[in-house]
Order: structure tokens, then sequence, then C-alpha cells
């Protein structure tokens, strides 16, 4: 019988003793989390929607504000706690992208609760500190 989980990863923990026959299969899920982690594939919105942070500990999002903008729902910040989330505006149109927190606020300067981007290639870089999502780097 699989052990506990690890509270980071997810992966099994062996039952040692207890888990004849199975350890394959267990050895075998635990490298495919562990290979996600290799994979960094940002993720692109052009349409309003909720940020879901992948396995990797940073995330990067290229985000088009299109004509009329944006806006993007940041995941609760207690469910990702120590991640750390990058958006990116790549677009040069006049619609901006709206970052507001699905609970908490985003910690920045002026403490505004949200964080807009408005201008192409404006990003802001956030870490979840289990609360709130705060900002650590901007331009």
């Amino acid at each position: 019988m699989p052990g506990a989980n690890t509270p980071n990863l997810g992966l099994i923990i062996p039952t040692v003793g207890g888990d004849v026959g199975t350890w394959g299969p267990e050895v075998v899920a635990d490298l495919d989390i562990l290979d996600e982690l290799g994979q960094f594939a940002p993720t692109t919105f052009v349409a309003s929607g909720l940020i879901v942070p992948g396995t990797n500990p940073w995330s990067v999002i290229y985000a088009q504000g299109g004509a009329a903008g944006i806006v993007l729902t940041l995941s609760a910040a207690a469910a990702y706690l120590g991640r750390i989330i990058t958006v990116f505006k790549t677009d040069a149109t006049p619609g901006a992208v709206t970052l507001t927190p699905f609970s908490g606020v985003i910690n920045s300067p002026g403490n505004a609760g949200s964080y807009i981007l408005s201008g192409q290639a404006q990003y802001v870089t956030m870490h979840s500190d289990g609360t709130n999502w705060n900002v650590i780097g901007n331009n």
C-alpha cells in the first residue's frame, strides 16, 4: 500500500516492506512529476481567465490586452505558497491587462489590491506568501 505523498510535489512515498509489486508504478508516477519541473513553457492569454500555476515553482504568463483589455484572476495564494508568477504584456494595443487576486490582495506600491499592465513589454513578478501575492519585480 502506498504511503503518504510529499507535501510540495505530491510524490508517492513508498512503504518499505509494504509496497511489494507496486514500487515500479509509484516510481514512474513520481518521475513524471519530476520531469514536469524541467518544462518551463509559458502560457498565453488573449481573453480574461484564471491563472493556474503549473508544477514548476515559477510560471510565466504572456498576455494580450487587445482593444478592450482583459482581466486575469490569480489563483488563491493559499493554494500556491512559495510560487512565483510573472505576467508579461506582449501587445501594443490600448487594452490593459488587469490582474486581480482570487482572494487577498496583490501587495504592490499603493496597495491597490490589483495590478494593471498597460504598455507593451510591461511585466510584473509576484510571489505567494500563502495569503497574498506580493510584487517582487516589475518595470
